[in-house]
């Protein structure tokens, strides 16, 4: 729906910087950010906040990819979906936790929540909430712009 914006060549001088922000994070221009460069400060504040889910986060990198998985189930995505590199184990606290926050009313029982406290503390609790929210940013994002899932798993594609 969009030109991708790859290279230098693509982008304005004045908002170079921020497609080397995206790369120097992610080694290399991802189509979700080919589109979000069109709106540069934002591509940069996105990729922002992905590095620390990506690279950063306290979370096991399979319930990460679970998150991502629901996510991307949720808003039928399938870009989000295939980029949720390896197997996402089991987490079903933490999946019930989600659920709650996506459907219905958009919150977690206190059942649910303490659950999900008690078995990943608080610190976590709040990481998974707020990994479920990007990812859920990300599905919009390549629903929009109809991204098509990519071959490679082994680029980071958010």
């Amino acid at each position: 729906r969009l030109p991708p914006l790859v290279t230098h060549d693509d982008v304005a001088p004045q908002h170079q910087h921020f497609l080397d922000r995206v790369v120097r994070s992610r080694g290399w221009v991802s189509p979700v950010y080919q589109a979000l460069l069109h709106s540069p400060d934002i591509a940069e504040r996105i990729a922002h906040i992905g590095t620390f889910f990506l690279y950063e986060s306290a979370l096991p990198p399979a319930l990460n990819a679970a998150i991502t998985r629901l996510a991307a189930n949720e808003f039928n995505c399938p870009y989000v979906w295939h980029a949720a590199a390896g197997h996402a184990e089991k987490h079903d606290t933490a999946m019930h936790f989600c659920r709650q926050l996506l459907r219905g009313n958009h919150h977690a029982d206190d059942r649910v929540y303490d659950a999900a406290v008690a078995q990943y503390g608080k610190t976590a609790t709040i990481q998974i909430a707020a990994a479920l929210g990007y990812q859920v940013m990300m599905c919009m994002i390549a629903n929009a712009f109809e991204l098509a899932p990519l071959p490679d798993r082994d680029r980071a594609a958010l």
